[in-house]
Protein backbone atom coordinates (compact mmCIF):
# COMPACT_ATOMS: atom_id res chain seq x y z
CA UNK A 1 0.00 0.00 0.00
CA UNK A 2 2.83 2.44 0.63
CA UNK A 3 4.41 1.94 -2.29
CA UNK A 4 1.18 2.47 -4.10
CA UNK A 5 0.88 5.73 -2.36
CA UNK A 6 4.24 6.42 -3.82
CA UNK A 7 4.04 5.73 -7.35
CA UNK A 8 0.95 7.97 -7.00
CA UNK A 9 3.35 11.06 -6.10
CA UNK A 10 3.64 10.59 -2.46
CA UNK A 11 1.40 11.23 0.44
CA UNK A 12 1.39 15.02 -0.08
CA UNK A 13 -0.07 14.85 -3.22
CA UNK A 14 -3.17 15.00 -1.91
CA UNK A 15 -3.19 18.48 -0.78
CA UNK A 16 -2.32 20.52 -3.72
CA UNK A 17 -5.09 17.87 -5.64
CA UNK A 18 -7.91 19.35 -2.70
CA UNK A 19 -6.96 22.96 -3.13
CA UNK A 20 -7.23 22.68 -7.08
CA UNK A 21 -10.22 20.44 -7.04
CA UNK A 22 -11.76 23.00 -4.72
CA UNK A 23 -10.97 26.06 -6.76
CA UNK A 24 -12.13 24.46 -9.70
CA UNK A 25 -15.72 23.43 -9.05
CA UNK A 26 -17.92 25.88 -8.03
CA UNK A 27 -16.83 27.53 -11.29
CA UNK A 28 -17.00 24.60 -13.39
CA UNK A 29 -20.61 23.40 -11.75
CA UNK A 30 -22.21 27.26 -11.86
CA UNK A 31 -21.27 27.70 -15.16
CA UNK A 32 -21.81 23.72 -16.37
CA UNK A 33 -18.84 23.45 -17.78
CA UNK A 34 -18.74 19.42 -16.27
CA UNK A 35 -21.72 17.36 -15.60
CA UNK A 36 -23.18 17.42 -12.10
CA UNK A 37 -21.22 13.78 -11.73
CA UNK A 38 -17.92 14.96 -12.74
CA UNK A 39 -18.61 17.66 -10.03
CA UNK A 40 -19.74 15.04 -7.42
CA UNK A 41 -16.74 13.16 -7.73
CA UNK A 42 -14.47 16.13 -7.14
CA UNK A 43 -16.79 17.06 -4.22
CA UNK A 44 -15.99 13.66 -2.95
CA UNK A 45 -12.32 13.80 -4.27
CA UNK A 46 -11.67 17.11 -2.04
CA UNK A 47 -12.85 15.79 0.97
CA UNK A 48 -11.10 12.80 1.14
CA UNK A 49 -7.89 14.75 0.36
CA UNK A 50 -8.23 17.14 3.48
CA UNK A 51 -9.39 14.44 5.75
CA UNK A 52 -6.19 12.59 4.56
CA UNK A 53 -4.03 15.54 5.31
CA UNK A 54 -4.63 15.58 8.88
CA UNK A 55 -3.33 11.37 8.98
CA UNK A 56 0.12 12.69 7.58
CA UNK A 57 0.32 15.22 10.61
CA UNK A 58 0.01 11.93 12.70
CA UNK A 59 2.86 9.15 13.32
CA UNK A 60 4.00 7.49 10.83
CA UNK A 61 2.92 3.88 10.67
CA UNK A 62 3.56 2.05 6.86
CA UNK A 63 1.25 -0.11 7.85
CA UNK A 64 -1.79 1.38 8.62
CA UNK A 65 -5.55 2.70 7.62
CA UNK A 66 -4.05 5.98 7.20
CA UNK A 67 -2.25 5.00 3.95
CA UNK A 68 -5.11 3.55 2.33
CA UNK A 69 -6.70 7.11 2.77
CA UNK A 70 -4.08 9.13 1.28
CA UNK A 71 -3.92 6.66 -1.14
CA UNK A 72 -7.41 6.78 -1.82
CA UNK A 73 -7.43 10.59 -1.76
CA UNK A 74 -5.05 10.43 -4.49
CA UNK A 75 -6.86 8.08 -6.60
CA UNK A 76 -10.03 10.26 -6.63
CA UNK A 77 -8.15 13.24 -7.24
CA UNK A 78 -6.31 12.06 -10.40
CA UNK A 79 -10.00 10.40 -11.41
CA UNK A 80 -11.47 13.86 -11.20
CA UNK A 81 -8.76 15.22 -13.09
CA UNK A 82 -8.35 13.33 -16.04
CA UNK A 83 -12.08 12.80 -16.41
CA UNK A 84 -12.43 16.57 -16.05
CA UNK A 85 -9.53 16.81 -18.61
CA UNK A 86 -10.99 14.35 -20.88
CA UNK A 87 -14.87 16.39 -21.12
CA UNK A 88 -13.66 19.96 -21.30
CA UNK A 89 -11.01 18.53 -24.57
CA UNK A 90 -14.16 16.90 -26.02
CA UNK A 91 -16.92 20.21 -25.10
CA UNK A 92 -13.82 22.44 -26.71
CA UNK A 93 -13.24 20.38 -29.57
CA UNK A 94 -16.95 20.92 -31.11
Amino acid sequence: MLVASYLLGGPAISVPLALLIGAAIPTALNRRLLPRWIGWLGIAAAAVSVSSALFMLGPADNHSASYGLILLAAVLGFAWLVSASLVLAVRHGR
